[in-house]
């Protein structure tokens, strides 16, 4: 893992201007990054954001949708640009877990023995990854969001706020887990669920406007 513990001064370049960002933003100046700047093509009113990317920088992507991150990662790599993972100080990871790429960790964010977390995934304050589980890449933890051991989540995967999931469940790619939601059995790929047990949900929940990142530059 490319990862902060301490940003001696290092540029940083954040993918994504929304309020997501500013919260990366705030925990890099933490670990010693210096921000120096966000890229967005749509950026918020008054934002001014990159034209080019300053040479010997860092980057990370600080998107909350886990598709457009996805995108948006991608294409960095292709670049060749270096990803680094953002830890708040508070966050703890185990000396056996793994820990890829551009991951964000929030406040007491948790990650247990022997558990792998893949790149572009967000936790959020308080969320919990048990002993023993498998995320893949580019899923979003949202606050408090948690797991039992023995856990696999797949890619683009979003746990909602409270979620939990009960320990030897799998839980595939592209799924939504509502907020409070409580995962007892398997959640087959693409499905939504919600409710105490977790049950499928027959449209979609709501997202947020998101930039148009086919139409960015700067990579």
């Amino acid at each position: 893992m490319n990862e902060d513990r301490d940003g001696r001064g290092r540029n940083l370049v954040i993918y994504g201007a929304w309020r997501y960002a500013h919260v990366v933003a705030e925990t890099a100046g933490m670990r010693g990054w210096n921000v120096a700047g966000f890229v967005d093509p749509d950026p918020p009113d008054g934002l001014n954001t990159l034209t080019e990317f300053p040479a010997d920088s860092a980057a990370i992507v600080a998107i909350g949708d886990n598709g457009l991150r996805a995108f948006v990662y991608d294409q960095l790599l292709k670049g060749g640009r270096t990803l680094v993972s953002i830890l708040h100080p508070t966050a703890l990871v185990s000396p056996s877990a793994t820990v890829g790429d551009g991951c964000y960790l929030a406040e007491y964010a948790v990650i247990r023995a022997n558990s792998s977390v893949a790149a572009g995934t967000l936790l959020n304050s308080g969320a919990v990854v048990s002993h023993d589980c498998h995320v893949g890449p580019f899923v979003t933890f949202g606050p408090n969001a948690a797991t039992g051991g023995y856990v696999s989540i797949g890619e683009r995967t979003l746990l909602g706020v409270g979620a939990s999931v009960r320990p030897h469940c799998s839980i595939g790619s592209g799924c939504r887990i509502g907020a409070g939601a409580a995962v007892v059995g398997d959640v087959q790929d693409e499905m939504t669920v919600i409710n105490v047990p977790a049950k499928p949900l027959n449209h979609n929940l709501r997202t947020d406007k998101q930039s148009d990142w086919g139409a960015n530059r700067i990579w």
